[in-house]
């Protein structure tokens, strides 16, 4: 009697699965979620298990371009106890998700330093041929001296022979110490100069910003595990170290330095 009665059950159970199964399409299929996998998550173990969490909620993955996969089907699942090992899919899926980000990352970075780079060899070499040129009038200029003395002697002469008191002539105020240079020549020397060094501290800073991105995307072997906490070090480390912000302010720098050297030009052409 019994066993009748888990046979019909049975029978039910799997009359209820076919009908289920052989139910009539109408064309609107619900959608399937989709989970966005952020890439700044810190993914410690506390963490690592909630995006487990998460991933087990969702049917595909989709990436930072806007790509979706199912991740079920590219990474096998994880054996009973493993969900968090070294090798879980967890962290393989986030390892392929911030691939991708960092490499649109350090593209965009490695464009805008570049263009920096170039920029600011041209532009330092242009400024230093003007300073070449503007900087020779500020040191002492013996031969404006020697002009200066040349008349005070003629003038002496001449009062000599015109027999003049020589206290009616005043004193000259040139010796070998004295300064030939302009207020203006200080002014367009200071701003070319200051020009010039915020260039050069931006293609300093280009460069440095280079190695930097050279270090953050080493290749870095070992389990996926591992890999995740690395490259997550190396992520913090970005946001710790204001790097977004560094290389945002490098156009800055050298916009400074281009308003430096234009009111310098102002200058030195209204000298002419």
């Amino acid at each position: 009697m019994r066993k009748d009665k888990e046979e019909n059950a049975n029978s039910d159970l799997k009359k209820e699965t076919l009908s289920k199964q052989k139910k009539p399409n109408d064309g609107h299929e619900p959608p399937k979620k989709v989970l966005y996998v952020p890439v700044s998550d810190n993914i410690g173990e506390v963490e690592a298990r909630r995006l487990f969490n998460l991933l087990s909620q969702f049917d595909s993955v989709k990436s930072t371009s806007g790509k979706s996969y199912n991740y079920e089907e590219k990474y096998p699942e994880d054996a009973p106890g493993q969900e968090l090992g070294p090798d879980a899919r967890v962290f393989k899926v986030y390892n392929e998700v911030a691939e991708e980000y960092d490499r649109d990352m350090i593209r965009g970075f490695r464009d805008t330093l570049d263009s920096l780079l170039i920029f600011a060899s041209l532009f330092s070499a242009v400024i230093t041929t003007l300073v070449v040129q503007t900087a020779q009038a500020l040191p002492t200029d013996q031969s404006v001296i020697t002009n200066h003395l040349l008349v005070d002697i003629a003038t002496l002469l001449r009062a000599n022979g015109n027999a003049t008191v020589l206290a009616a002539i005043p004193p000259t105020s040139f010796g070998p110490d004295t300064s030939t240079f302009k207020t203006t020549d200080v002014w367009i020397n200071g701003l070319f100069f200051a020009s010039l060094s915020l260039s050069l501290a931006t293609a300093l800073l280009s460069v440095l910003a280079k190695q930097w991105l050279q270090a953050y995307t080493a290749v870095i072997s070992g389990p996926a595990k591992e890999i995740a906490l690395i490259r997550h070090l190396r992520f913090r480390g970005l946001e710790k170290w204001k790097m977004h912000e560094i290389i945002g302010t490098l156009p800055l720098i050298l916009h400074a330095s281009l308003a430096l050297f234009f009111a310098g030009l102002v200058v030195f052409v209204r000298t002419l």
